[in-house]
């Protein structure tokens, strides 16, 4: 779907997939309470858009974010409980994250108002931090479940806490980078690749 302007958008029971590109005056997303079974969602390239406040299909199980300079306001993401994979890419005014209860898959790519991740889903599996300089600290205290992380280009003298049960840990270009990883949790680490960090 691409146009200028969205105001509403009327229930459709059997919409499984949307797309929201180049709506070039959307301020807001309207609401998607009334599509029941959707799943997945993207929305991009929408230049006004500074808020996903609305109502999300609460069966919503993926959601991707993509050059959306002003969007801030993510209310509605919380409240959607069964998102399993959500990814914000380009998104400069994101600046903190909702509470995720069942997120298994995080991307996050060029967010740079991002300074911590705290408090992340004990569901995850897979995150994933590419050029999000400012994101300082990365607090992974008990994420049992967590099987890669992917991290790029972060900020110097970052800092990442104890790694759950953590079994593969993949960092590329990294600058000045301390990693903590305590006796008990090296004894799980499986595989480890260093790559492009500078010395």
């Amino acid at each position: 779907m691409s146009y200028t302007c969205i105001c509403t958008l009327p229930p459709i029971p059997q919409l499984h997939t949307l797309h929201v590109v180049h709506c070039a005056c959307l301020g807001v997303l309207p609401s998607l309470a009334g599509c029941n079974r959707m799943r997945k969602l993207l929305v991009s390239n929408c230049a006004r858009l500074i808020a996903l406040r609305n109502c999300l299909p609460p069966g919503l199980a993926h959601l991707r974010v993509v050059n959306c300079p002003l969007l801030c306001d993510l209310t509605a993401v919380g409240a959607v409980h069964a998102m399993g994979k959500l990814s914000l890419e380009r998104c400069p005014a994101v600046a903190r994250l909702p509470v995720l209860f069942a997120l298994q898959t995080l991307h996050l790519s060029e967010c740079p108002a991002l300074e911590a991740l705290l408090d992340l889903p004990l569901t995850l599996r897979m995150l994933s931090v590419h050029r999000c300089d400012a994101v300082h600290t990365l607090r992974l205290d008990g994420l049992v479940q967590l099987e890669e992380l992917h991290i790029h280009r972060r900020a110097p003298q970052a800092r990442l806490g104890l790694l759950g049960g953590l079994e593969n840990l993949r960092v590329v270009s990294t600058s000045n980078m301390r990693i903590r990883i305590s006796r008990g949790e090296r004894a799980r680490l499986t595989r480890l690749t260093v790559d492009g960090v500078a010395r």
